[in-house]
This record gives C-alpha cells, sequence and structure tokens, in this order.
C-alpha cells in the first residue's frame, strides 16, 4: 500500500491513543477524514492510505482504458466527498473540492465517453468535464454561466442539479437537467463542438 505523508491539517478526530515501543512515545491520532496523525519525538506527521476518499459508491462506470470511476454522493444528504478513480495500477485517485476549486463534491452520476472524456453530474454544481492531458486532468464545469442547464428550483437558478449522461452513436452527449417548474429544459445535448440543443 502506498502511504502519502502530509502536515495534518485535519480538525476532524475519531480517536486517539499512545505507543511507548520506545524512549520517544508516540502519540497516534486517528482522523475522520485524513488518515492517521503520528507525534513522535516532537515530529508531526500524516499518513494517508491510498483508498477512496468515500465508501459511498453511488454510481460507477469503467472507461476504455479499464479504470474504475466512482461517484459519491446518494444526492439526499449532501454526503458526497467528490468522485475517485482507481487506475490500471490499483491506485486510488480523488477529485475533491480541495484539489480542484470547480469540483462540487455532491457527485451523483459518472460517465466516461468513447472519446476518453469522463462527465460527473453533481447536485447543485453542474456538470463537470474532465479531459486527460499527458496524464493530469483538466476539469471544466457547465452550468448556467455557459450552457442552457438551469437551476433546479426558481429560488436558486444557479443551483444546477446534472443528473445521467449518455453518450449516443454520434458521439453526442445527452445530459438530464433537473428541475423544479418552468425552470428551463429537462434534457439537453452537446455535440463534439460544443453546440447545445435543448428539449
Amino acid at each position: 500500500t502506498e502511504l502519502n505523508y502530509e502536515p495534518y491539517s485535519s480538525n476532524r478526530i475519531n480517536g486517539i491513543y499512545s505507543q511507548n515501543n520506545s524512549s520517544d512515545a508516540e502519540i497516534i491520532i486517528l482522523y475522520n477524514d485524513y488518515g492517521i496523525g503520528i507525534l513522535s519525538g516532537g515530529i508531526n506527521k500524516n499518513v494517508i492510505p491510498n483508498t477512496p476518499q468515500s465508501n459511498i459508491f453511488a454510481n460507477m462506470d469503467v472507461d476504455k482504458k479499464g479504470r474504475l470511476w466512482v461517484a459519491t454522493s446518494t444526492k439526499v444528504a449532501h454526503d458526497g466527498m467528490g468522485f475517485t478513480m482507481l487506475d490500471d495500477e490499483g491506485k486510488w485517485n480523488n477529485f475533491t473540492n480541495k484539489s480542484y476549486n470547480l469540483i462540487n463534491n455532491n457527485c451523483i452520476k459518472i460517465n466516461s465517453l468513447s472519446d476518453g472524456r469522463v462527465y460527473v453530474g453533481t447536485w447543485g454544481g453542474g456538470l463537470l468535464e474532465l479531459k486527460e492531458n499527458s496524464g493530469q486532468f483538466e476539469v471544466s464545469r457547465y452550468d448556467t454561466s455557459n450552457s442552457p442547464l438551469t437551476g433546479a428550483t426558481t429560488k436558486d437558478l444557479g443551483y444546477v442539479i446534472a443528473g445521467e449522461t449518455l453518450e449516443d452513436n454520434n458521439g453526442k452527449l445527452w445530459i438530464i437537467n433537473y428541475g423544479e417548474g418552468p425552470t428551463g429544459p429537462l434534457l439537453v445535448s452537446m455535440d463534439n463542438s460544443g453546440n447545445f440543443l435543448t428539449y
């Protein structure tokens, strides 16, 4: 298992233990969402095992490279922790609003396309698009500012709920746009050139 060592920044502690194996006592802190903290000899460090960010696998898809993509929100409790990807080497890669400021952590649907793009529907944060470039992912967001997607309620027109996406045989992307009442289209399509149609 690969371990990442980072300075710890979480304040959500689940437990604390003491270990006296040597002349320096170690204090082990169990964080709810940030691995294990180790205090030893005046040095503080965090050990973060390589795991999914969440134990909720609300929606999954496998891309053309065989990687597993997972959305982590059930949409009911706003319990999402972004989305995660298990790569072909068995390593989990987590995508959250800590690492990408465009991401709304309430990711409810995820879908990979034949050209390698990945789309993530969020509960309130629009539609996310990932494009891979030399092993790195560029994240874009579609919402009311750059697409015909509309807000879910008349009270907050910017609260865009993008649901399931589907790629048809012509490479066109179909997007469910959740809404309450006459706030906008229920279905939006986008072609490979980025042109939208509404239904």
